[in-house]
This record gives C-alpha cells, structure tokens and sequence, in this order.
C-alpha cells in the first residue's frame, strides 16, 4: 500500500497540469466570491479536495521545511494574538487562511523532494491563467475596479494591487521554465512583456513599481553578463531604507515635492500615512504580542483602512515583538540558499522576485498571502529548483 501511494504521489507531483489546477484552486483571487454562488462552492470545494490530497501525500512520507515550521510558528503566534485580544470573534477566518498558507508551503516542500521542474511548470501555468483572465475581466467589465451588484459585470482581481500579488511571483517562474528550455533572448522578453503588461494596463502604483524593478534587473543580466551578483543581504537592506524613508521620513514633508510633482499622488500617499500613524500609536500600546488580526470593521474604525498597508507594520501590529522576531527569522532563512546559487540566472530571478514582492509590501499587507508563500518557499529551495530548471546540455 505504502509503494502504491508513493507512487501515486511521484505520478502527482511530476504532473504540471494538476499542479496548475492545485494552484489555482488554492490561490483563489480576492474578486472570485462574487460571481456566483455556486463558483464559490466549486472553489470551496476544489480546495477541499487539494488540501486533503496534499495532507494524505504528506503523511505518507512527512517532511516539513525550517521555512514552513517558522511560518507555522508565526501564524500561531497571530492565532494567540487574536484569541487573546479578541476572544473568537472571526479566528475562524483566520484559521481558514492559516490553513491554505499550511498547504500551500507544504505542497511546495513535497514538490521540491519529487519533482521541481514540474512544480515550476504548473505554477507558471496556473498564475498565468489566473492573470490573463483577469485581463480579460478587466477589459470585458470596462473599469475591473470592483464587483457591480446584480449585473454580469465582475473581476477576479481587478486594478488593484491584489493583481500584482499574483503577477510577480509568475514572472521569475515563467522566465526560469523559459530559460530551462533555452528560449531566445527575445522569446523571453515577450513573454516577460505580456504578463507586465497587464500590471501597466490596471495601473497599480506600487505594482508598477515593484514589476518595473525585476524588468530592471532581468537586463541587467541579460544586457550585462558580467553582473552576475545576487546579494540578498543588498536587497533586503534596500526593503529596510525604504522603509524609513516612505513610512517615518516621509512624514516630516521631505518628499513632498517628489510625491506631488512627479508620482502625482497627495502627501497622504492615498491616505496611508495617516494609517502608518495610528499603525504604530497601536502598536506601542501593545508591543509584545500585539493585538492580533481585526475584524474588518473594527480595523476600519481603529486605522482607516481594513489593514496597515505595509507588511512591516502588519507583522508588529498582528503580533508584537514576539512575531517579528519570528518572521525576520524568516527571511533570514532564505539567504543562504539564495546565496549559494546567486550566479545562475534561476537564482538571481528567484531572488529578483521576492525583491519585488517585498518592495510592493511597502504599502500593502499580506490581505492574499498565499501567492507570496508560495514563492517564498520556492526560494528556499532554490538549491534544489534552480538545477533542476538549469538547459539541458546540447
């Protein structure tokens, strides 16, 4: 029994097609709910159905990452946060998203012990279909900004935000399945140009930017063949002096004239700093555990928006010091790994983009996470997927 179910899970990783359908059942898009309720039960359904395959696979032969134990760990620090600060009131959402993060990263461990290259090949599948269809949703609805009550007009994720959430972890898992089967230079630069963009179409600011710096760093490569250097110490550094630069400085005025005149946006940065400000009145209030995730409402009434709006608030604000300690060890966990392949082009567009997801959390939080973690723990296992998805020798 034990030989056939290996078997079936080897059969089940190595195929691209099912990963693709996995990850589009587990990555449902913020917009979806609102369609129809009976796509919200197939999807419900769907992943059900995913989550019970992936955790009967991983009995079988149990193994979790360091990665996806710490994320663990840090989402029961938020569960506690939660429990003790709100009592129950909405932990069951809570759970619920915990558990997709749950399957999520250990889909990706198993498929890294099987079968990478495959793994690779059903994610890019899978977000690319996800983000062409929001595409089309976004032309077909003429604005994709929201979900019109009682029409036909809906999104999947619109022209927000939640559409790079989506898009960059696509980028450096299309490129590498391009570069594995040594695509052109100009093959890869149209498919890089078509996934981008649809970022440039719905016009999110922040994902414009953050899409715009992994462009920038993929010709740096190609363009320059001696800049082969990916030091994640640097990038990690740079998330570190935005972040005193747009959330505390910017406060005090001094970009006032490059806020205004060149990105064309108010001083409140489309009213995020006056949430940054109340982000971290509550956060001193709270400092070691934090308050836990609000309910909507409640987040509504206490910042002015349903979160912080920045990822390296959030984390404080959810789970005080404790937490922090715990997520920065987190990221610490994917330095090595990164380092160690850091002169192969999979490993410098791995690296690439988790930049750009880190740089777009500036002024977003992990509302949808589950497309972050998956390329998260893809870079943690870059020593493994890296090789597998460097040409084939002629």
């Amino acid at each position: 029994m034990r030989e056939k179910l290996d078997a079936l899970r080897a059969r089940t990783l190595s195929n691209p097609v099912i990963i693709a359908l996995a990850v589009m059942f587990l990555l449902r898009p913020p917009g979806l709910a609102g369609l129809s309720l009976a796509l919200s039960w197939t999807m419900a359904a769907g992943r059900i159905v995913v989550a019970l395959g992936v955790a009967v696979f991983f009995l079988a032969r149990p193994k979790l990452s360091a990665a996806t134990v710490t994320i663990g760990v840090y989402y029961v620090i938020v569960l506690a946060s939660t429990l003790i600060n709100h009592g129950d009131r909405g932990i069951y959402g809570t759970l619920n998203e915990d558990v997709c993060i749950a399957v999520v990263c250990v889909l990706v461990d198993m498929a890294a012990d099987t079968d990478p290259k495959a793994f690779v090949r059903g994610m890019a599948g899978g977000l690319g279909i996800m983000c062409v269809a929001n595409l089309v949703t976004v032309i077909l609805s003429k604005s994709g900004i929201g979900y019109y009550a009682h029409t036909w007009e809906y999104y999947l994720m619109g022209l927000d935000n939640s559409h790079s959430f989506f898009i960059i972890p696509l980028l450096p898992a299309a490129l590498l399945c391009a570069g594995e089967r040594r695509w052109p230079m100009w093959v890869q630069a149209a498919l890089l140009a078509l996934f981008t963009a649809s970022v440039y179409i719905t016009w999110s600011a922040s994902g414009v930017v953050a899409v715009s710096v992994f462009i920038l760093l993929f010709l740096l490569w190609k363009l320059k063949g001696s800049w082969r250097v990916c030091n994640i110490g640097m990038y990690y550094a740079a998330i570190a002096a935005i972040f005193l630069l747009v959330v505390v400085l910017q406060t005090t005025g001094w970009f006032s004239f490059l806020i205004r005149n060149v990105l064309h946006k108010d001083l409140t940065l489309s009213k995020r700093t006056p949430i940054w400000t109340a982000a971290i009145a509550y956060i001193r209030e709270r400092p070691l555990l934090g308050g836990g995730e609000l309910a909507y409402e409640t987040a509504r009434a206490l910042l002015g928006g349903i979160n912080c709006h920045n990822l390296y608030l959030q984390v404080p604000f959810d789970t005080g010091i404790v937490g922090s300690v715990v997520y920065l060890t987190l990221l610490g966990l994917v330095v090595k790994p990164l380092m160690r392949v850091r002169k192969s082009f999979g490993g410098y567009m791995l690296a690439a983009g988790l930049f750009a997801y880190l740089l777009v959390l500036e002024v977003e939080s992990l509302v949808w996470p589950m497309p972050f973690y998956m390329l998260f723990i893809l870079c943690y296992h870059a020593e493994k997927v890296v090789p597998a998805l460097e040409p084939e020798p002629d």
